[in-house]
């Protein structure tokens, strides 16, 4: 991942920061994609189930929502700040001394990382979780997708 970051309005997400080497969908046929370009037309990709690649528009895919299969893929572990046993435990995840939250929002759960003034952000996104990874640990976070939706 480079660390070209682009702000992109899109009326079909809020999340608007991508880089080089975020995952995202590619919402015509349903493809997982990893971004290798970005200009202001869209986003150059390569679509690993077609091995190919193509451009897309930037109103033309939506954002990986952040699952806890996708954090078990990435290989992050599971800590908790108090006792599992507990009705609604505090539970987070980590993978090496990178650590993010959940929390449960009208049945969804909804992860999310301190900032550096203490307060919680959202994290619901594959590419928000790349970009917080770059951020803090200054490398890429391996994340490989099944090629087939998630």
């Amino acid at each position: 991942m480079n660390s070209l970051l682009m702000s992109i309005n899109t009326d079909n997400m809020d999340a608007n920061e991508f880089m080089i080497g975020n995952w995202i969908e590619f919402f015509e046929d349903g493809l997982l994609c990893r971004i290798i370009g970005i200009d202001k037309h869209g986003f150059r990709v390569y679509i690993p189930k077609t091995k190919e690649e193509t451009c897309i528009e930037y109103d033309k895919f939506y954002p990986i929502p952040l699952t806890e299969e996708i954090l078990d893929k990435i290989g992050f572990g599971v800590f908790f700040d108090t006792c599992p046993l507990e009705l609604n435990p505090k539970h987070g995840r980590y993978l090496g001394r990178f650590e993010i939250f959940r929390r449960f929002e009208n049945g969804n759960i909804i992860f999310m990382y301190p900032d550096v003034l203490g307060k919680y952000r959202d994290v619901l996104y594959v590419h928000q979780l790349q970009n917080l990874y770059y951020y803090f640990c200054g490398k890429d976070l391996k994340v490989e997708l099944n090629t087939d939706n998630i």
